[in-house]
C-alpha cells in the first residue's frame, strides 16, 4: 500500500484519487503517510466507490494531512 503514497510524493500530486476500501486498508494497517512521506503539494483527497466511514475520514485528516479541502 505505501507504493501509492511514495508515488503521490514523488510525482508531487495535488489531487489523489482512492477507494474507501484503501483508506480503510491503509488505516487498519496502521500507516501514517504523512510522517513518512513529503506530500506538501497534496490539496486534496477524492474517495470514490463505497461511502468513506467516519473513522475513514478521521484517519485521513489525522494521518495523512489535515489542511486537505
Amino acid at each position: 500500500m505505501d507504493v501509492l503514497w511514495d508515488m503521490a510524493e514523488k510525482a508531487r500530486i495535488n489531487v489523489f484519487g482512492t477507494s474507501a476500501a484503501f483508506i480503510t486498508a491503509c488505516m487498519n494497517s496502521g500507516l501514517e503517510p504523512g510522517k513518512k512521506y513529503k506530500l506538501t503539494n497534496l490539496k486534496t483527497i477524492g474517495s470514490t466507490g463505497s461511502p468513506l466511514s467516519p473513522e475513514g475520514f478521521r484517519w485521513v485528516y489525522e494521518k495523512v494531512k489535515d489542511d486537505l479541502l
